[in-house]
C-alpha cells in the first residue's frame, strides 16, 4: 500500500495523541475549556487532511489488508454518506467492520466543516475473539487468586479488578498469568501493545498493568517512566532512557504562569514545588522532558529544540 506525506503525517500526529490520551485518560484532565480541547486536537488534523472525502469500500478493503493482513469480503457497500465493508480475518477467522464517513466539525453552535473519518473495530474485535477463546482459562486464573475481570470499558484494554481482601502481588501475578493466556492469541504480533489493566474493585486506584508481548508487571512508577520513554521517542525514535532527577520548578528557570493547572493532580503553586527532570540520550547529547505541562505549547515542557 502506498503511504503518501499527508498519511505519514497523519499516522505521526495519531501516535503522539495516543501516547497523550492514554495517560490523560488514566491521570489528568487539563483545566481548559471543551472547545478549546476540541480545537487543540482538530487543527492538526484540519491541516493534514483538507476537506478532503471518505475512503471507498475498494480502499477501505486495500488498507485493511495492509494493516491486518488477509480477509475474506463478506459485504461492502457505498453511497453518498460513505461506505463500510464487512470482512473476516482469514489468520484467526473472526468478523471486523471497517467504514469511512464525512463527519460535521460543529463546537459551540458554530460549523467548521467537515472532515473525512475513518473507523476500523478490528483491535476490539481481535480483543474479544482472544478473551472468548481464552475465557475458561481466564475464568480459572481469577477464581485461583479471588480476582474479576472487565472488557467493556476501553477497546484494547482488559481491567483486572481486585477487592480489599486480595494483596496486591496475588492481583499482579493474576494479571501476568492472564496476559500469559492472551499471549498464545497474539498471533504476528497483532496484540502488541494489548494491556491488562489493574484496578481497585471499586474503582479508585489504579495498582500497575501487564502489555502484551512482555507480559510482565508493571507498578505505577515503570508506566510513568515507560510514558516519558514513549514521548521521548516521539521527538527521537534513537532516546535511551539516563535517569530522573527530582528537583524544584526553580531549577527549569520558567515563571510560573508557565505551568499549566491540571485536575487531580498536584499542581505547582510555588516555585519550591517539586518537579521531576527525565533525561535520556540521542548519540551522546542529552536531553529532558519534566512532569508538568507548559502553557506555551500545551506539551510537557523540555529542553529537546534547545539542544538539537
Amino acid at each position: 500500500m502506498y503511504i503518501g506525506k499527508a498519511d505519514k503525517a497523519a499516522i505521526n500526529y495519531v501516535i503522539i495523541s495516543s501516547i497523550w490520551e492514554g495517560y490523560v485518560m488514566r491521570n489528568h484532565l487539563p483545566e481548559i475549556s471543551r472547545g478549546c480541547r476540541v480545537m487543540l486536537l482538530l487543527i492538526p488534523v484540519i491541516l493534514l487532511t483538507g476537506c478532503g472525502q471518505a475512503k471507498t469500500a475498494k480502499q477501505l478493503i486495500r488498507d485493511a489488508k495492509y494493516r491486518h493482513g488477509a480477509c475474506e469480503v463478506i459485504s461492502q457497500s457505498d453511497t453518498s454518506k460513505g461506505s463500510k465493508a464487512l470482512l473476516r480475518d482469514k489468520l484467526q477467522g473472526f468478523e471486523y467492520e471497517v467504514s469511512s464517513y464525512m463527519s460535521d466539525i460543529n463546537i459551540d453552535n458554530t460549523s467548521f466543516g467537515s472532515i473525512p473519518s475513518t473507523s476500523d473495530n478490528f483491535e476490539k474485535k481481535l480483543k474479544e475473539y482472544a478473551v472468548y477463546s481464552a475465557k475458561k482459562d481466564i475464568d480459572d486464573i481469577c477464581s485461583d487468586y479471588g480476582v474479576s475481570y472487565n472488557t467493556d470499558r476501553y477497546e484494547i484494554i482488559m481491567e483486572v479488578l481486585v477487592p480489599d481482601t486480595v494483596s496486591d502481588k496475588d492481583a499482579a501475578k493474576a494479571a501476568v498469568e492472564i496476559a500469559d493466556v492472551l499471549q498464545d492469541y497474539n498471533l504476528k504480533e497483532r496484540m502488541d501493545g494489548f494491556e491488562i489493566w489493574v484496578e481497585s474493585e471499586e474503582g479508585s486506584e489504579h495498582l500497575g498493568s501487564v502489555r502484551l508481548p512482555d507480559c510482565s508487571f508493571r507498578d505505577t512508577e515503570t508506566e510513568e517512566e515507560d510514558y516519558y520513554l514513549e514521548m521521548a521517542q516521539t521527538y527521537n525514535k534513537n532516546a535511551v532512557f539516563v535517569r530522573k532527577v527530582r528537583r524544584t520548578y526553580a531549577d527549569t528557570g520558567l515563571s510560573l504562569d508557565r505551568a499549566a493547572h491540571i485536575l487531580g493532580s498536584d499542581n505547582i503553586e510555588k516555585p519550591s514545588d517539586p518537579v521531576t527532570f527525565y533525561y535520556y540520550s540521542v548519540n551522546g547529547k542529552e536531553f529532558f522532558i519534566c512532569n508538568f505541562v507548559d502553557n506555551e505549547t500545551n506539551m510537557h515542557y523540555t529542553n529537546y529544540d534547545e539542544i538539537f
